[in-house]
């Protein structure tokens, strides 16, 4: 007669051999005459699992627990199920259970930051990982999992050196590669960023998201023809791919090959897609019925992108609120005051590299950076994120229990000066010989007194557009970040506060700032051209008018407009809507509009 040990043995041998019937039936036998095996009900859950009977398996993987609390591949198996079922809580109760067990666990460390992470509870989540790491330095996925962390909070360098980590431990990690292309994007590497999603598909041919990420960089590098190519190749690969088919519509490549409108509109009607899936494909339809003129239609479904995009927000915690946004206005008005600058005069860099270009988005910003940069002597920086680092780190420095802005009420010298030093040799390595370096990170604009303590000298360029047709073209863009663009009437309040804000920047500010004016840009591209140079203390170079030939990379929305001959169809746009726009302009109401944007035409 077999032993207990020798029937253990041939049960786990039916399991690998796959015949999970005799396995199982085994396994019960075993458990009769030794109900106390951990070891069996270990095995008789894998089984369960297989079979689908997912209850019984939770089961047996707690007798296990139970029976052996030291074994630590049944917490992480039985974590693995409960979250698979959707139950996060019970999971990461598991697994903090098993950190109590079991020291050092690093997979129980790393098992738990997975489910943090998908419960968006991120800066938890990074610390499991780090945890994870500090007891086992040579885990490739815990290197590529945190690096995804670093780099949703916009910390590039962090991320990337994490990837190449990961890389160095396990050399044909697609994943790995494909992330460090996004983190090489995401500091403006955009070349390098290229090599790596081609080293990811030279890997893996068939790596869908790597096609996709190939095709944005190449747009953003201006070889249209390249984004298609990929696009189209992830299209192969996964018919329903919807960054594909949105990357497409928006960029006006859709050739007629791919699904077309009364397809994807049908393919709307399941009741099993996601926000995210059905908000992509929403606005897909909004830009193929707008090309056609369809213009109710086209409105009807870019209403629909959105409200889609704003209920995920919402759910994610970071909804825009217009009441909040305000009192953060009414805050930088009242710590920028005359006082203020009357207190810093002195402070800072007297340098005159930094040249700042703000306004809302879709005002023009990137167009004027494009001519800018196509002087000999301008760097184009894109959108730096190194003034919002400073205002994140501020109050820790200042160390005076306050937030930004009110924490610059003690701000001395010294520390401008520091920051004011650290800035500019940021600007100094990316431009390298030039003699201005532009910024066009829109939210510098709730910044400028800050910049104008830092930097004295520095020159503002301020984009302004007809209000209504700037809002349009927001609400019909599929921002990633932008949550005050998802709705009519926020879209309108906000326009206020920035107004308001800008107001008082003219009021206040000890610096010059230039205005360009859209329409007037691109009704007289010379004219205004010539008074932004010179706005710049530069001499005239014929090559910024030639903005449309130059191969550096943008990375914003308008990475197309911004490869093609001024055009002037975009002025007034938003006449076509107008039945439509009723929300944006009674929030736009109470203020006071330039004589071209009457909302009444």
């Amino acid at each position: 007669m077999a032993t207990i040990a020798e029937a253990v043995a041939q049960a786990r041998q039916l399991h690998q051999a796959g015949d999970l019937v005799r396995a199982e039936s085994l396994c019960r036998q075993i458990l009769q005459a030794n109900p106390a095996n951990g070891e069996v009900h270990f095995l008789l859950g894998h089984i369960c699992r297989q079979c689908h009977r997912v209850g019984e398996a939770i089961t047996h993987y707690r007798q296990t627990i139970r029976l052996q609390p030291k074994q630590g591949v049944a917490y992480l198996h039985l974590a693995d199920t409960l979250q698979r079922q959707g139950d996060l809580s019970g999971a990461e109760e598991c697994l903090r259970r098993s950190l109590i067990e079991i020291s050092p666990f690093p997979e129980g460390h790393y098992n738990l930051g997975n489910v943090l992470w998908a419960q968006g509870r991120i800066a938890d989540a990074t610390a499991q990982y780090e945890d994870t790491l500090r007891l086992r330095p040579h885990f490739p996925q815990a290197h590529n999992n945190l690096g995804i962390l670093l780099l949703a909070v916009e910390k590039g360098e962090e991320a990337a050196a994490h990837f190449e980590q990961a890389l160095r431990l396990q050399p044909r990690y697609v994943e790995a590669r494909y992330n460090l292309g996004n983190a090489l994007r995401e500091q403006q590497q955009v070349g390098q960023a290229i090599q790596a999603y081609q080293q990811a598909l030279a890997l893996d041919p068939r790596y869908a998201p790597a096609h996709d990420s190939l095709a944005e960089a190449f747009l953003e590098m201006g070889d249209a023809t390249q984004a298609q190519v990929h696009w189209r190749q992830a299209l192969r690969l996964n018919p329903g791919d919807v960054r594909a088919l949105l990357g497409l519509a928006a960029n006006g490549l859709y050739s007629g090959a791919e699904p077309g409108i009364d397809q994807i509109e049908a393919g709307l009607q399941s009741p099993r897609l996601s926000l995210d899936t059905a908000s992509h494909l929403h606005f897909t339809v909004g830009y193929l019925l707008d090309r056609i003129g369809a213009t109710d239609r086209a409105f009807d479904h870019f209403r629909r992108g959105n409200d889609k995009r704003r209920e995920l927000f919402r759910q994610s915690g970071t909804a825009f609120d217009p009441r909040k946004h305000s009192q953060r206005i009414d805050q930088l008005i009242t710590a920028f005051s005359e006082e203020f600058f009357r207190r810093t005069q002195g402070f800072g860099h007297s340098s005159d590299l930094p040249v700042f270009i703000i306004g809302m988005p879709r005002s023009g910003t990137t167009l004027v950076e494009q001519i800018l940069s196509n002087h000999s002597q301008v760097y184009g920086a894109g959108e730096l994120k190194d003034v919002s680092r400073v205002v994140a780190q501020l109050p820790g420095q200042l160390t005076v229990g306050k937030d930004y802005p009110e924490c610059l009420a003690r701000v001395d010298a010294a520390t401008i000066n520091r920051l004011a030093e650290t800035h500019l040799r940021g600007l100094i390595r990316r431009g390298g010989p030039a003699t201005r370096v532009t910024d066009k990170m829109i939210e510098n604009v709730l910044h400028l007194g800050l910049i104008a303590a830092i930097f004295p000298r520095a020159r503002v360029i301020h984009c302004r557009r007809d209000p209504l047709d700037v809002c349009v073209s927001c609400y019909f863009q599929f921002f990633k970040g932008l949550n005050f663009a998802w709705d009519l009437d926020d879209l309108g309040q906000y326009y206020r506060d920035y107004e308001r804000l800008m107001a008082h920047w003219k009021a206040v500010l000890p610096l010059t700032i230039h205005e360009v004016v859209y329409e007037d840009l691109v009704a007289d591209l010379e004219g205004v051209s010539r008074r932004l140079v010179e706005f710049c203390g530069l001499s005239w170079e014929d090559s910024c008018l030639k903005f449309h030939e130059n191969r550096r990379a943008v990375q914003t929305m308008s990475r197309v407009q911004v490869r093609q001959p001024i055009y002037t169809t975009s002025v007034g746009r938003w006449r076509r809507y107008a039945t439509h726009l009723g929300p944006l302009q009674r929030a736009l109401s109470s203020q006071t509009l330039s004589p071209s944007t009457d909302p009444q035409g």
